[in-house]
């Protein structure tokens, strides 16, 4: 695909997601979610096709008198991309939608380095433990601690 079909395809998908997708942090667990509803599967397949996810259904409605559907979603760190992505090219409402999540995101997934103080590594994970980058690396700075304390 050339850029010019594929810089027309993300209009189309920052388009189709304007009038029908939903931008939020959901669930027990919370993590950022993109989702578009439609009865036909062939707008959310080339959802798919362009930006990645997966569609799901069909699913029966609750009403009878309602048809079933299908939901195109993509969820956690490739959500995020796209709303990055899409933010500009959407209407405030929307984008203000795309900046609680990312705010939500900024809050608890920092980065965040190796626990041991001497790696570099980095992290992009909610947690509230200490996070090595390997097991030896815990295993050494867990040997350092209870040395220096017994010392």
């Amino acid at each position: 695909m050339c850029d010019n079909e594929s810089m027309h395809s993300l209009e189309w998908a920052c388009g189709f997601l304007e009038g029908e997708g939903s931008f939020l942090v959901t669930g027990r667990h919370p993590r950022i979610v993109i989702s578009a509803g439609q009865t036909h599967r062939e707008p959310l397949d080339a959802l798919r096709s362009i930006l990645g996810g997966a569609v799901f259904g069909p699913y029966d409605p609750r009403n009878p008198n309602h048809s079933s559907f299908y939901i195109w979603r993509m969820r956690g760190r490739p959500a995020l991309d796209v709303m990055r992505r899409v933010r500009s090219s959407v209407s405030t409402r929307r984008q203000a939608e795309i900046d609680r999540c990312i705010a939500w995101h900024d809050k608890h997934f920092s980065p965040r380095t190796c626990a041991s103080g001497d790696c570099d590594e980095v992290f992009d994970i909610y947690s509230t433990k200490r996070i090595y980058c390997s097991r030896r690396c815990g295993q050494l700075s867990r040997r350092r601690q209870r040395s220096s304390s017994q010392g």
